[in-house]
């Protein structure tokens, strides 16, 4: 993942190489999970191995005060506007809770 540009605190936008050596086992477990899917053709293949860009953003406090998400989706190419998904890239939304406090 390469910095293209920062939007804001927490915002940007990435270049997202899938042929990288950190994304192999990632691009092993898509082509198991996808073998009975609809994405078989060759123009599904040949956007695993394409570089897309991305928008990255980390919130805090969201959905509650201690909670963090983390979002990142694909970008369309032409609009630059954030998409569900590009292809076979999907766009990814992990929310972290906060830890349980302890009462004394």
């Amino acid at each position: 993942m390469e910095l293209d540009h920062m939007l804001a605190p927490g915002d940007a936008m990435v270049s997202i190489d899938p042929s990288r050596p950190a994304l192999k086992q990632i691009r092993a477990l898509m082509a198991v999970l996808a073998a009975d899917s609809h994405e078989k053709d060759a123009d599904a293949e040949q956007n695993h191995n394409c570089t897309y860009t991305a928008r990255v953003a980390v919130r805090w406090d969201l959905p509650e005060i201690g909670s963090a998400v983390h979002i990142v989706a694909p970008l369309d190419p032409d609009t630059l506007q954030p998409v569900s998904e590009l292809g076979v890239h999907k766009a990814v939304l992990n929310s972290t809770p906060q830890k349980p406090t302890r009462s004394a």
